[in-house]
């Protein structure tokens, strides 16, 4: 059969298809011959690197991460065989494994795609300082993944004081100098290479494998440094491997603050800074041993998680490792460690409540509280009895026959001349036996004696004022029907919830809740306060700030206008925070401990003096205190006319 025309073409077509198809298989062939290719074992060279190391560091547990099909069975038996315990996590898609930390995004999707976004590295937290003291975390893998996993380990800041972190890659991989850019300032990471053959055949005495260790060499600048070299089968180790950090080399810690909290007041004085404030001397103290630096943030809230999961505020902060550590003294209380660590205890106070300072009253009847009202009925019924005595005891009349208390002009005479004693008025009509005028110069000495008492106590209550009562401890607060202000979020709002007293809780059920921008209340709740029989539950860090800014200018003094009651509500713990498995937490604690080793943190006084001694200008006596005598003169008005009216119906009345 003759080809026509259109055959050459065709042939050529399919010639070509067919070379496509083989150099596409090719490629295809070649990246399977790759991965099948890349290291699946450790090799017996690197494993007993890896154990003389993990010897040397004196573990007694390893983590062991690693990537799905890397085959760690000779590793974990070598380790047994030296008595370690391992736990291995194999990150991968395997949602089955139960020691698989990765965490899918789309649990609907048909093909799960792994992401390094979707892992939970939170599962190297629970672990106990003592555990992790003697645990060595280890990235063991294909280089390429070795790399790509320690560089996220320490870039999500899971690694804390205690966490060493050995990453073994196996193969040669260039990512691994990438390390170091990645690692968080304080947590310890090394490196153990075996170096390729084409290297050792260069220099029979170099090294057949390495040990590298992740070290600051500037402010938040970490090199992977040489520690370690096996030559000749034999591993020469610096001693000091993988050691605390003890100097932070110039680097600058972010601090958080709380805005309007005077634990650290920053002065500048041209480029030099220094810290005052309640806090401030114990951070300059810890500043200058570690050789570092502050960057402060102020933020409006305590904060923490909200309900919906979103971080707010300084706790939240620390929670998303924003900051390094918190530049404020916070109560120490269960709700905040779910979020945060605290510190060694630096401060112990007492939470009290406030209330307005005791003020001088103005009383109505202020001159008659001289005497009790006991006293005021005791004195007239003296008045009386010695009036009836003295009627008895009148003596008669020359040429009368009439008995004394048979006579209205007798009993009138003995009256008036009993009463009139009491304004030192002398009386024409005197007793006539000598038993009357006894008892009538008895009547003028007990007289004598209550109106000069009187007198002197008018005059020590006119000069030194009747103050107000207020509460001091929360039974009397209680008793005279005081209502708590409380903010919500805050250690005080936490502490009162919690405390099993049972008057605690009664205060709780009948406060009155706010919401505080800061540790400060807004002036409309001091103003209630000062007005309205309302105490005011606050943190003892802002206690001070609040008497000095609410007090008054009497003279060349500031006078208080509020108080802390007497008696405090609770104990409260304090010391400063960090992110949780903050690896900053124990060194700083240790120059905590040094800092506070001589006394605690106290809060000064105010400012304002509180003492009610303070001498005011004198003012004349107002007519709310006089209204009291006009009152009773008023009554006894209206009485008089009342008697006059019945005088004379009376009258009326008989003479018709």
């Amino acid at each position: 059969m003759t080809a026509g025309p259109g055959y050459p073409m065709l042939a050529l077509v399919l010639l070509c298809c067919l070379t496509s198809s083989t150099v596409e298989a090719n490629k295809a062939l070649k990246r399977t011959t790759e991965e099948e290719g890349a290291p699946r074992t450790t090799g017996t060279q690197l494993k007993n690197y890896l154990l003389e190391v993990l010897s040397g560091m004196r573990v007694r547990n390893v983590v062991v991460i690693t990537s799905p099909s890397f085959d760690v069975n000779d590793v974990m038996a070598s380790m047994w065989h030296q008595g370690l315990t391992a736990e291995v996590f194999r990150v991968s898609q395997d949602a089955e494994n139960h020691n698989n930390p990765a965490k899918f995004r789309n649990k609907t999707a048909k093909e799960e795609s792994f992401t390094w976004e979707s892992v939970n590295w939170k599962f190297l937290y629970g672990r106990g300082p003592l555990f992790k003291s003697e645990t060595a975390t280890l990235v063991l893998g294909p280089a390429a993944w070795a790399a790509r996993s320690a560089i996220e380990v320490v870039s999500r800041a899971v690694l804390g004081r205690w966490d060493s972190l050995l990453v073994v890659p196996v193969g040669e991989a260039s990512a691994i100098y990438e390390l170091p850019q990645h690692v968080q300032l304080g947590t310890r990471v090394a490196v153990i290479q075996e170096l390729p053959r084409r290297e050792k055949d260069k220099k029979q005495l170099a090294c057949s494998g390495v040990v590298k260790e992740a070290r600051l060499v500037g402010p938040r600048q970490y090199a992977l440094t040489s520690v370690g070299c096996w030559r000749s089968g034999e591993l020469s180790l610096e001693p000091h491997f993988l050691r605390p950090i003890n100097s932070f080399m110039g680097s600058a810690l972010r601090a958080g603050t709380l805005k309007g909290i005077q634990d650290v007041i920053v002065k500048r004085d041209g480029d030099k800074i220094t810290y005052d404030g309640v806090f401030g001397s114990f951070l300059m103290q810890i500043l200058n041993n570690l050789n570092v630096s502050l960057e402060l943030e102020d933020y409006l809230t305590v904060g923490g998680l909200e309900s919906d999961g979103k971080p707010e505020g300084l706790l939240g902060a620390m929670y998303t490792r924003s900051i390094d550590m918190c530049a404020v003294i916070l109560s120490m209380i269960q709700a905040r460690a779910q979020v945060i660590d605290y510190s060694i205890c630096i401060v112990l106070y007492s939470a009290k409540f406030m209330t307005k300072l005791p003020q001088p009253m103005v009383e109505q009847f202020l001159l008659f509280k001289i005497y009790t009202w006991q006293v005021w009925c005791t004195i007239l019924g003296f008045l009386c009895f010695s009036s009836i005595v003295s009627t008895i005891l009148w003596g008669r009349l020359d040429g009368e026959n009439t008995l004394p208390w048979t006579s209205t002009k007798y009993i009138r005479h003995a009256f008036t001349a009993t009463f009139k004693t009491q304004v030192y008025m002398g009386s024409s009509h005197l007793p006539k036996s000598s038993p009357g005028r006894i008892v009538m110069t008895c009547t003028w000495l007990v007289v004598i004696m209550v109106v000069s008492v009187y007198n002197g106590h008018l005059t020590a209550f006119l000069s030194i004022p009747r103050m107000s009562k207020v509460p001091n401890t929360v039974r009397e607060m209680i008793e005279m029907g005081y209502d708590m202000s409380i903010s919500r979020g805050y250690s005080q709002y936490y502490k009162m919830k919690s405390s099993p007293i049972e008057e605690h809780q009664y205060i709780l059920q009948t406060a009155r809740f706010r919401q505080d921008v800061g540790l400060t209340p807004d002036q409309k709740y001091i103003t209630e306060v000062l007005t309205e029989p309302v105490a005011l539950l606050v943190s003892i860090v802002a206690i001070t700030g609040i008497q000095d800014a609410n007090s008054e200018t009497v003279g060349a003094e500031q006078v208080c206008r509020l108080k802390s009651g007497t008696e405090p509500l609770f104990t409260q713990y304090g010391g400063i925070a960090y992110p949780q498995n903050s690896p900053l937490k124990e060194v700083i604690d240790a120059q905590l401990s040094r800092a506070s080793s001589s006394a605690l943190i106290k809060y000064p006084p105010p400012k304002c003096r509180s003492d009610i001694q303070i001498e005011k200008e004198k003012e004349p006596l107002g007519l709310v205190i006089v209204s009291g005598v006009l009152v009773l003169w008023t009554v006894g008005i209206a009485l008089s006319m009342l008697v006059f009216l019945v005088e004379i119906i009376f009258h009326a009345s008989t003479s018709d």
